[in-house]
Protein backbone atom coordinates (compact mmCIF):
# COMPACT_ATOMS: atom_id res chain seq x y z
CA UNK A 1 0.00 0.00 0.00
CA UNK A 2 1.29 3.47 -0.82
CA UNK A 3 1.20 6.51 1.44
CA UNK A 4 0.31 8.78 -1.47
CA UNK A 5 -2.75 10.97 -0.84
CA UNK A 6 -5.37 10.18 -3.52
CA UNK A 7 -6.58 13.79 -3.41
CA UNK A 8 -3.18 15.46 -3.73
CA UNK A 9 -3.74 16.36 -7.40
CA UNK A 10 -7.11 18.02 -6.77
CA UNK A 11 -7.13 21.80 -6.38
CA UNK A 12 -9.96 23.27 -4.31
CA UNK A 13 -11.32 26.51 -5.76
CA UNK A 14 -13.14 29.00 -3.59
CA UNK A 15 -16.26 29.75 -5.64
CA UNK A 16 -16.94 32.95 -3.69
CA UNK A 17 -13.86 34.58 -5.21
CA UNK A 18 -14.60 33.71 -8.82
CA UNK A 19 -15.91 36.43 -11.11
CA UNK A 20 -16.47 35.27 -14.63
CA UNK A 21 -14.21 37.07 -17.08
CA UNK A 22 -12.34 38.86 -14.29
CA UNK A 23 -9.67 38.13 -11.76
CA UNK A 24 -10.33 37.32 -8.12
CA UNK A 25 -12.16 39.83 -5.94
CA UNK A 26 -10.06 42.06 -3.77
CA UNK A 27 -10.96 44.32 -0.89
CA UNK A 28 -10.99 47.83 -2.28
CA UNK A 29 -11.68 50.64 0.18
CA UNK A 30 -12.07 53.20 -2.58
CA UNK A 31 -14.81 51.22 -4.32
CA UNK A 32 -16.67 50.76 -1.02
CA UNK A 33 -16.53 54.51 -0.39
CA UNK A 34 -17.70 55.15 -3.95
CA UNK A 35 -20.64 52.77 -3.47
CA UNK A 36 -21.65 54.41 -0.17
CA UNK A 37 -21.20 57.85 -1.73
CA UNK A 38 -23.52 56.91 -4.61
CA UNK A 39 -26.10 55.46 -2.19
CA UNK A 40 -26.01 58.71 -0.21
CA UNK A 41 -26.57 60.76 -3.35
CA UNK A 42 -29.47 58.51 -4.37
CA UNK A 43 -31.05 58.81 -0.90
CA UNK A 44 -30.67 62.60 -0.83
CA UNK A 45 -32.21 62.99 -4.29
CA UNK A 46 -35.57 61.66 -3.09
CA UNK A 47 -38.26 63.78 -1.55
CA UNK A 48 -37.89 63.69 2.23
CA UNK A 49 -41.15 62.12 3.40
CA UNK A 50 -42.34 60.09 6.35
CA UNK A 51 -42.78 56.35 5.83
CA UNK A 52 -46.35 55.21 5.24
CA UNK A 53 -48.47 52.17 4.48
CA UNK A 54 -50.24 52.12 1.15
CA UNK A 55 -53.20 49.93 0.27
CA UNK A 56 -53.03 48.30 -3.16
CA UNK A 57 -54.88 45.56 -4.96
CA UNK A 58 -53.29 42.78 -6.96
CA UNK A 59 -54.62 41.40 -10.28
CA UNK A 60 -57.04 39.12 -8.46
CA UNK A 61 -58.45 41.95 -6.37
CA UNK A 62 -56.76 40.90 -3.14
CA UNK A 63 -55.91 43.72 -0.80
CA UNK A 64 -52.20 44.24 -0.17
CA UNK A 65 -50.44 46.60 2.18
CA UNK A 66 -47.13 47.97 0.98
CA UNK A 67 -44.82 49.96 3.24
CA UNK A 68 -43.08 52.95 1.68
CA UNK A 69 -39.96 53.60 3.77
CA UNK A 70 -39.16 56.88 5.46
CA UNK A 71 -36.78 58.58 3.04
CA UNK A 72 -35.52 60.90 5.78
CA UNK A 73 -34.20 57.94 7.78
CA UNK A 74 -32.73 56.36 4.65
CA UNK A 75 -30.82 59.55 3.83
CA UNK A 76 -29.47 59.88 7.37
CA UNK A 77 -28.42 56.23 7.57
CA UNK A 78 -26.70 56.29 4.17
CA UNK A 79 -24.66 59.35 5.21
CA UNK A 80 -23.80 57.68 8.54
CA UNK A 81 -22.55 54.65 6.61
CA UNK A 82 -20.45 56.87 4.33
CA UNK A 83 -18.98 58.62 7.38
CA UNK A 84 -18.19 55.29 9.03
CA UNK A 85 -16.43 54.07 5.88
CA UNK A 86 -14.46 57.31 5.59
CA UNK A 87 -13.44 57.59 9.25
CA UNK A 88 -9.81 56.78 8.44
CA UNK A 89 -9.87 59.12 5.43
CA UNK A 90 -11.10 62.15 7.38
CA UNK A 91 -8.79 61.69 10.36
CA UNK A 92 -6.30 64.53 10.40
CA UNK A 93 -8.25 66.73 7.98
CA UNK A 94 -10.09 69.99 8.73
CA UNK A 95 -13.36 68.19 7.91
CA UNK A 96 -12.92 65.88 10.92
CA UNK A 97 -13.70 68.72 13.32
CA UNK A 98 -16.69 69.80 11.20
CA UNK A 99 -18.03 66.23 11.17
CA UNK A 100 -17.58 65.87 14.95
CA UNK A 101 -19.33 69.21 15.56
CA UNK A 102 -22.27 68.22 13.34
CA UNK A 103 -22.67 64.87 15.10
CA UNK A 104 -22.61 66.66 18.47
CA UNK A 105 -25.18 69.14 17.14
CA UNK A 106 -27.44 66.24 16.12
CA UNK A 107 -27.15 64.60 19.56
CA UNK A 108 -27.94 67.93 21.25
CA UNK A 109 -30.95 68.40 18.98
CA UNK A 110 -32.22 64.92 19.90
CA UNK A 111 -31.82 65.59 23.61
CA UNK A 112 -33.62 68.95 23.28
CA UNK A 113 -36.62 67.40 21.52
CA UNK A 114 -36.65 64.51 24.01
CA UNK A 115 -36.80 66.97 26.92
CA UNK A 116 -39.63 68.87 25.19
CA UNK A 117 -41.55 65.63 24.61
CA UNK A 118 -41.13 64.46 28.21
CA UNK A 119 -42.07 67.89 29.55
CA UNK A 120 -45.21 67.94 27.40
CA UNK A 121 -46.21 64.43 28.51
CA UNK A 122 -45.60 65.25 32.19
CA UNK A 123 -47.87 68.35 31.94
CA UNK A 124 -50.82 66.28 30.71
CA UNK A 125 -53.62 65.34 33.12
CA UNK A 126 -53.44 61.77 34.39
CA UNK A 127 -56.33 60.50 32.22
CA UNK A 128 -54.85 62.06 29.05
CA UNK A 129 -51.42 60.66 29.88
CA UNK A 130 -52.89 57.16 30.37
CA UNK A 131 -54.78 57.39 27.07
CA UNK A 132 -51.60 58.54 25.31
CA UNK A 133 -49.61 55.63 26.75
CA UNK A 134 -52.26 53.17 25.57
CA UNK A 135 -52.74 54.73 22.11
CA UNK A 136 -49.06 55.31 21.19
CA UNK A 137 -47.38 52.66 23.35
CA UNK A 138 -45.34 55.23 25.26
CA UNK A 139 -43.30 53.13 27.62
CA UNK A 140 -39.98 54.92 27.59
CA UNK A 141 -39.05 58.48 28.37
CA UNK A 142 -35.60 57.80 26.86
CA UNK A 143 -36.70 57.80 23.20
CA UNK A 144 -38.66 60.06 20.92
CA UNK A 145 -41.96 58.50 19.89
CA UNK A 146 -42.51 58.39 16.13
CA UNK A 147 -46.22 59.12 16.55
CA UNK A 148 -45.66 62.48 18.27
CA UNK A 149 -44.61 65.69 16.52
CA UNK A 150 -41.36 66.04 18.52
CA UNK A 151 -39.86 63.13 16.61
CA UNK A 152 -40.77 64.68 13.26
CA UNK A 153 -39.35 68.06 14.24
CA UNK A 154 -36.14 66.28 15.19
CA UNK A 155 -35.86 64.10 12.09
CA UNK A 156 -36.52 67.01 9.70
CA UNK A 157 -33.80 69.08 11.37
CA UNK A 158 -31.50 66.07 11.51
CA UNK A 159 -31.73 65.63 7.73
CA UNK A 160 -30.39 69.16 7.30
CA UNK A 161 -27.51 68.46 9.70
CA UNK A 162 -26.62 65.31 7.80
CA UNK A 163 -26.74 67.20 4.49
CA UNK A 164 -24.05 69.48 5.94
CA UNK A 165 -22.12 66.40 7.09
CA UNK A 166 -22.34 65.00 3.55
CA UNK A 167 -20.91 68.28 2.21
CA UNK A 168 -17.99 68.01 4.65
CA UNK A 169 -17.32 64.43 3.53
CA UNK A 170 -17.53 65.46 -0.11
CA UNK A 171 -15.05 68.29 0.54
CA UNK A 172 -12.69 65.76 2.09
CA UNK A 173 -13.00 63.51 -0.97
CA UNK A 174 -12.35 66.44 -3.30
CA UNK A 175 -9.40 67.64 -1.22
CA UNK A 176 -7.79 64.21 -1.38
CA UNK A 177 -8.67 63.87 -5.09
CA UNK A 178 -10.22 60.56 -4.14
CA UNK A 179 -12.14 59.89 -7.31
CA UNK A 180 -10.18 60.46 -10.47
CA UNK A 181 -11.91 61.97 -13.48
CA UNK A 182 -11.93 60.01 -16.68
CA UNK A 183 -10.14 61.64 -19.54
CA UNK A 184 -12.34 62.13 -22.54
CA UNK A 185 -10.50 61.96 -25.81
CA UNK A 186 -12.24 63.81 -28.59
Amino acid sequence: MTDKDPYADIEIIDTDNIQFGQQEKEFNHQSLVMLAYQKSIDALMKEMIEGFWQEKRDKLGNQLYVYNPDTRKSAIESIKTLKNLMIADITGTPQKKIVDNLITEDKTLYETHLKEQNSWINKLPRAAKTALVVKYNLFSSLDLNEKLPFYHYYINSSVEIYRKLFEALENCLAEKKYFKRKKIIA
